[in-house]
Order: C-alpha cells, then sequence, then structure tokens
C-alpha cells in the first residue's frame, strides 16, 4: 500500500494512455498501481485529463475472508519496460485484478498490458479472487482520499457503528484533526469535502488536495493560522488567507489574500492579494456589480490569459515587474496605484488606463474604437 512515483509513471499523451513500470522491478501490486495513480492524476500536470483508474473489491464472504481488489484502467495500459534480451524475463502484477477499459463507462474491454521487448507478464484476472488481508481492501474502499462531513461525519478513526471506515464516503470523518490521523497513516493526499469546511487553527495541510462538492455546495474558508503552501483546491467556492505556491481550479474564488501560484478556470469576485508571481488562466468575472479587483502587492508579476469580463488591476509599484492580460470580451481597469512595471493588454475589449508611470503597452488590442479606425480592404473575385 504505497504511492511508488519512482517506479511508476504515465505517458498521457497517448491513447490508450500507457503506465511504465521500470525496468528496476519484475512485481508491482495492484494496491500500489491503483493508489499511485489516484496520486499522479491528482497533480496539476494531469487536471484536464480524463480519470484513469478505479477500483473496487472488499465485500465479505464470511469467516473473515473478503473479495480481492480489481483495478480498472480506463483508456490506459500498463506496461514493464522493455528488457535489452536475449533472455525473457517474466514480471507480474500481484495482489488482485487488473482489467481495462476505453472509457469509464466500462462498456468496453481493453487487454490491460501493454507488449514490450523480452517481458512476459502474467496479471491475475479471476472475478472470484478472495483476501483475507482486510486492512488492504479497507484501503482501497477510500478510494485515494478521506471524505469529510462536518455536519453528519462521524468522529474517531476506526470503523462506526455499521463497520464502515471512517473517512470513507459512507462513513466521513467530521473533524480535521481525525482526518489528517486517516490521511498520514494511509498515505493519502486529498481530502474529499461534504458540505462547508473552515480551514483553521494550527493544520498543517502544505500540498494536499482539497476536493468540494462544487461551488455552490462547498464554501472553503481558509484561516490565518493554518499551514497551506502547495494546498490544491478544486470544486468549491474559496474564501480567506493561504500561504502560496497553490493551484485553484474550476472554483470560485473570493476575497482571497496572499495568493502565490495558479488559478486556472475560476470565477473571480472581489479583493484578491498576491504576495507572490501568479497566473489566473481562463478565468472570469462572476458578479459585474462586484468584479474583481487584484492587488499585485507592490513587486509581482501576473499573467491572466483569455480572461473574460470586468478586472481592475492596482498597487504596482516595481518597474521590473509585468502584468500580461489576454482579454476575451471585458474590461481590465489599470488604477493610479501602479506606478511602475509593465502593463500589456491584449485580445478583444476595452482598457481604461489610470496609472501613472508605468509602460502599458494595449497595441494588440481590439476595442470598439479599434475597430471603427479600421481600414477594411477587399477583392473582388
Amino acid at each position: 500500500m504505497a504511492i511508488r512515483t519512482d517506479i511508476i509513471s504515465v505517458d498521457w499523451s497517448l491513447s490508450p494512455r500507457i503506465i511504465w513500470i521500470d525496468i528496476s522491478v519484475t512485481e508491482v501490486s495492484a494496491q500500489d498501481l491503483y493508489d499511485t495513480l489516484r496520486h499522479l492524476e491528482a497533480l496539476s500536470n494531469a487536471m484536464d485529463e480524463s480519470p484513469i483508474v478505479d477500483a473496487g473489491g472488499g465485500e465479505p464472504l464470511g469467516s473473515g475472508v473478503f473479495v480481492g481488489i480489481t483495478v480498472s484502467l480506463f483508456n490506459a495500459k500498463y506496461a514493464f519496460a522493455a528488457r535489452p534480451g536475449p533472455d525473457w524475463v517474466v514480471c507480474n502484477m500481484s495482489g488482485g485484478n487488473v482489467v481495462a477499459f476505453t472509457d469509464s463507462t466500462k462498456t468496453t474491454t481493453i487487454y490491460p498490458r501493454e507488449p514490450t521487448a523480452y517481458v512476459s507478464a502474467d496479471r491475475t484476472a479471476a472475478s472470484s479472487a478472495t483476501s483475507q488481508q482486510q486492512s488492504l481492501l479497507e484501503h482501497t474502499s477510500f478510494n485515494g482520499k478521506v471524505a469529510v462531513d462536518f455536519i453528519d461525519g462521524y468522529a474517531g478513526t476506526g470503523a462506526n457503528s455499521e463497520g464502515n471506515p471512517i473517512g470513507t464516503d459512507l462513513a466521513p470523518s467530521n473533524n480535521w484533526a481525525d482526518a489528517l490521523v486517516i490521511a498520514n497513516t494511509r498515505g493519502f493526499k486529498e481530502f474529499s469535502i461534504i458540505g462547508d469546511a473552515t480551514v483553521s487553527g494550527a493544520l498543517d495541510l502544505d500540498n494536499f488536495v482539497i476536493s468540494g462538492q462544487s461551488v455552490n455546495k462547498t464554501l472553503l474558508t481558509l484561516e490565518a493560522l493554518a499551514s497551506t503552501s502547495g494546498l490544491e483546491i478544486q470544486n468549491a467556492t474559496v474564501t480567506g488567507i493561504i500561504d502560496g505556491s497553490n493551484h485553484i481550479h474550476n472554483s470560485i474564488v473570493i476575497d482571497l489574500t496572499y495568493v502565490n501560484g495558479d488559478i486556472i478556470n475560476c470565477g473571480l469576485i472581489g479583493d484578491i492579494e498576491l504576495s507572490g508571481d501568479g497566473t489566473f488562466n481562463d478565468c472570469y468575472t462572476v458578479d459585474q456589480d462586484d468584479p474583481p479587483i487584484i492587488n499585485m502587492g507592490g513587486d509581482h508579476s501576473l499573467a491572466m490569459p483569455n480572461y473574460s469580463g470586468i478586472v481592475t488591476i492596482k498597487n504596482l509599484t516595481n518597474s521590473n515587474k509585468e502584468v500580461g492580460i489576454g482579454l476575451n470580451a471585458g474590461i481590465a481597469t489599470l488604477d493610479s496605484t501602479i506606478t511602475a512595471g509593465t502593463i500589456i493588454v491584449s485580445g478583444v475589449g476595452i482598457i481604461q488606463d489610470n496609472s501613472a508611470g508605468a509602460i502599458v503597452d494595449s497595441s494588440s488590442l481590439i476595442s470598439n474604437s479599434a475597430v471603427a479606425e479600421s481600414v477594411w480592404e477587399y477583392e473582388r473575385v
């Protein structure tokens, strides 16, 4: 039960995706394969990829015997690295079933192993496989993350009265302290939040992933004392104070302070203050009556490609810093507190330049006035 990024990697560019297993190993457990793939698909470089893995099993058969783990690969195959030959090497996928499908609907199967040179591989494929390793099956039931519901969840780190492990979807944890113990004990790096949540006190959530139900169902409030460096957030409405080096995607950001990192495909509302360089990619204004104001913190850079809606940039005083805004039908206002730096605005929209001392380049911006002043040429054919 381990995340094995030292020996397992994914080539996301292929179809089916190839899960490479290093030449240094000849056997990988189905559980380690599942844990590692869940970790890899949660990373930022795979955020746009379709799911690659799921797992099932753990049903009791009596007398302490349980159905073994079955790992399902979606548009993916595993491949043991090719050997130099001329001798063939037997490589094994052990400890459960591994099956593969064209996609997550599981309607069309494909052979789960990609052939490689001088490798002969065995795999478990019996649908009736059993195991007495209850801890392994419990681990699988978490689906790679700890479920947390602060209203209807359970205290403790064991099981609820029905025997479901606390921290699973069937028995979510109801507090951060227990949820962290469960995550650290089992090697998970993701929390699945049901409803709203507040990250407060001396909590250490550095480098974890928090997934909400949706922007309408999960409000995530981050308080100053919590440690949230490297925190990744998705599918939630986010507000408060965040430490830095963060990734926020598919969310709504409201009045967030000390932002440093990437905000991708998010709606923006209110005041957003930077503590370092940032990238706001494919973001948009949620409320035209409360458009976002980006506070540059004096000396930080910002890239905002493909921004839709209204945005105000303020407080840039370092001549070595840059702001790049690519408007996709919007209005960018440069506040008078911008006294230095370089501002480049392109795309389609309007710039309202109230800056005092910055270098502002809007020559590539297509605005109403630019269209009116255009000279149209055509050639009759």
